[in-house]
């Protein structure tokens, strides 16, 4: 049998070559000109860079004053007002019947507290619930109770600070908003909160109406990147006609996100406003849901640092 051979060529592994290679560039190396005859470290793109987290605002905060931006930008005064007020200011001033299921125990958070209520306001209210005074109304009947006025309750939505301050300006014209809180009764879940925002304003004048308040609000939401905007009619105890305006989301459809309407003259009158005034209430929480893709409303307010830092700064 014929033996083969077998040759194997062995290459010798060369020895590493060091090499002197600039990393930063630097004013020191800049002004001794010693980056002269010198490679420079090439950049690989590929290489995923180190996360860093700096401080910004938390992202409920910083919608919260984008729309204060709006408004002031639009001419409003913002206002301010008690957490804790009458029941007189937050139900009895908006005509708001005494015996209205929002009042009951159900929907507001009572004091046992009490304060005095006395002045000529207090008593045009009670007539204007009892037999509708001289606004032409027939008032709510029944027997006006001064001490259900007089309790002390966590105000149930910020129309009890804007009607307050109406009734120490009644004098046209007055933009007036505020973004505060307020507190209600409900359960909680995704979409219901105990306490949460409000946005509420109101504009008063001589020569306004219905279609300025619809216009108002849909520059507003157009502001806050809103394209789709609708009013559905709606009811409440104070305004009328009365809307509730909807923005569409796709993937959500058509979202409810607060109140609106022209205040009645049962209310206006007996306060001394002088001229029509428009009003809305808007639940910041709820927009603020929708603009950050949320689907409950609880995690506005839950310490979850891994989403507070992935929410981005600008929307893209």
């Amino acid at each position: 049998m014929r033996r083969r051979e077998i040759y194997v060529t062995v290459l010798e592994k060369p020895e590493a070559e060091l090499k002197e290679y600039v990393a930063d560039l630097t004013p020191e190396i800049l002004l001794a000109r010693s980056w002269k005859g010198k490679e420079f470290l090439r950049y690989d793109i590929t290489i995923p860079s180190k996360e860093i987290f700096t401080a910004k605002l938390h992202p409920y905060e910083r919608i919260i004053r984008e729309c204060r931006k709006i408004f002031l930008e639009m001419g409003f005064t913002e206002i301010k007002g008690h957490y804790v007020q009458p029941a007189f200011w937050n139900f009895d001033a908006l005509f708001q019947p005494q015996d209205h299921p929002a009042r009951d125990m159900q929907d507001t958070f009572y004091l046992n507290h009490y304060v005095e209520l006395e002045g000529d306001v207090v008593e045009k209210v009670k007539q204007t619930h009892e037999n509708g005074w001289v606004t032409g109304s027939t008032g709510w009947g029944g027997t006006w109770d001064i001490n259900k006025a007089r309790q002390l309750v966590m105000r149930t939505h910020t129309t009890a600070i804007t009607i307050h301050y109406l009734a120490k300006n009644p004098e046209p014209p007055v933009k007036a908003f505020c973004i505060d809180r307020v507190y209600r009764r409900e359960a909680i879940d995704a979409t219901h909160l105990p306490e949460f925002d409000q946005l509420e304003g109101v504009v008063l004048d001589e020569n306004v109406g219905f279609k300025h308040l619809l216009g108002l609000l849909k520059e507003f939401f157009l502001k806050m990147g809103f394209e789709d905007v609708r009013f559905r009619p709606g009811y409440f105890p104070y305004t009328e006609p009365s809307v509730e305006p909807e923005v569409y989301v796709e993937g959500l459809g058509w979202i409810e996100l607060g109140g609106a309407g022209v205040f009645r003259k049962e209310v206006t009158q007996p306060l001394g406003i002088k001229g029509r005034v428009l009003a809305w209430g808007l639940g910041i929480g709820r927009l603020a849901m929708l603009r950050l893709g949320m689907k409950d409303l609880r995690r506005l307010y839950l310490p979850d640092i891994g989403w507070l830092r992935s929410v981005p700064v600008i929307k893209r």
